[in-house]
């Protein structure tokens, strides 16, 4: 009962621990897509330009 309690706590603590990196490092790529939106798009017609043209 003890050693399964002691789990339960080790793990909610290293939940703990990697919850805000995991969040951070979610956030830092959902912010690199928004950012990178425009320049994303013009390389698609970048693209899509070159197909078409040759």
């Amino acid at each position: 009962m003890i050693g399964t309690l002691l789990t339960i706590l080790l793990i909610v603590l290293i939940v703990m621990l990697f919850a805000p990196i995991i969040g951070w490092l979610i956030g830092a790529i959902f912010s690199i897509l928004v950012f990178n939106l425009g320049a994303i798009i013009l390389l698609v017609c970048k693209i899509i330009k070159k197909i078409i043209g040759e």
